[in-house]
């Protein structure tokens, strides 16, 4: 699973969301926590663009 998001998380906070990914895949979606592979791409703003080549 991919995730890209803005960047300035603490490890803390995605370990935290990588653990709690974990537990809800299994438990709703039956997949394996050994099969997950979480990958996470943080961007900073002006890497963005939503609509209209508009930077945020």
């Amino acid at each position: 699973m991919q995730i890209t998001c803005n960047a300035g998380r603490s490890t803390e906070k995605k370990r935290a969301l990588y653990a709690r990914m974990a537990q809800l895949l299994s438990e709703h979606a039956g997949i394996a926590p050994a099969d997950l592979v979480i990958s996470l791409i943080e961007l900073h703003a002006e890497n963005w663009s939503f609509a209209h080549g508009l930077m945020p």
